[in-house]
């Protein structure tokens, strides 16, 4: 990989991390983020006027994307709303690249060289060092926590749709300018999920709004802009090393946790951050 692709995929997953962290500080987090969708579709509404002509396969793409996207706002919006940004970040972006490299493999065919798949393999090693508690030593022990309780299970899911998504989104690129396609499946995804939000939390919207509406249009430019950049990258990289890269991400939210959040960053968040780099590393030069 190239390090223009690398530094486009690092800029998205320093937003990407930001806009997680906005999420997290919201209210009612399906709400914000539904809104924060809503932002999207009418700031960037002159991406229209671009007029990218649109297959059949493309308008499959797009609606396939943004139900998988509908369901993982809506997952994410639970895994933070009952867990800690500390567990639900890491385990997401963690488990993704794993899921879309196998998706890649069986859906499209991709194959990945053995300095590559090793990459991939550090970049998850590098993500459950990064989550270690201060006092634990590395093992099957410490993994309890990431797979107990129902936070869990959401980040695991939410991780499992980011690759659905992704694989989705690898093709529907191929077919449709990244800016028009990008948008029509944030477009299609509000359409999935409003009947939703006001048939079950009309009564929340007005007050996350109130409340949060700064951060609200924030993260409706930052989660398109971030993904925007990937697509970009994605139309000619193998999706799992898409994925991994994005991955930093991770070091870039425990960054911001301790600088926001007053969490600590300790011996195992600089360990962690390093294998991630080897892992990235390893990616680029496969």
């Amino acid at each position: 990989m190239d390090p223009v692709k690398l530094a486009l995929l690092g800029l998205a997953a320093l937003i990407h991390a930001g806009w997680n962290l906005l999420s997290k500080k919201s209210s009612d987090k399906q709400v914000f983020l539904w809104l924060a969708m809503v932002a999207s579709s009418v700031l960037f509404l002159p991406i229209l006027w671009l007029r990218s002509p649109l297959p059949g396969r493309g308008w499959l793409c797009v609606v396939a994307s943004g139900a998988v996207q509908a369901v993982y706002l809506l997952i994410l919006g639970s895994a933070y709303q009952l867990g800690d940004l500390s567990l639900v970040y890491p385990l997401a972006r963690g488990t993704a690249p794993i899921w879309a490299t196998l998706f890649g493999y069986l859906f499209l065919g991709e194959r990945i060289p053995p300095i590559g798949l090793g990459g991939i393999g550090l970049v998850a090693a590098g993500v459950y060092l990064a989550h270690l508690r201060p006092t634990e030593r590395p093992g099957l022990r410490a993994l309890r926590p990431w797979f107990e309780g129902k936070p869990s299970l959401l980040s695991a899911l939410t991780g499992l749709s980011i690759a659905g998504y992704s694989v989705i989104d690898r093709v529907g690129v191929q077919l449709v300018r990244p800016a028009t396609y990008i948008y029509l499946c944030f477009l299609a995804s509000v359409l999935f999920l409003t009947p939703l939000i006001l048939a079950r939390r009309s009564a929340q919207v007005a007050e996350e709004w109130r409340r949060h509406k700064v951060e609200v249009v924030a993260v409706g430019v930052m989660t398109l802009g971030a993904y925007l950049l990937v697509l970009w990258v994605l139309r000619t990289t193998v999706v799992g090393y898409v994925s991994s890269v994005r991955t930093v991400s991770v070091v870039f939210g425990a960054i911001l946790g301790a600088l926001v959040l007053r969490e600590p960053f300790g011996l195992w968040r600089v360990l962690g951050a390093l294998v991630i780099l080897a892992g990235i590393v390893s990616i680029a030069l496969a």
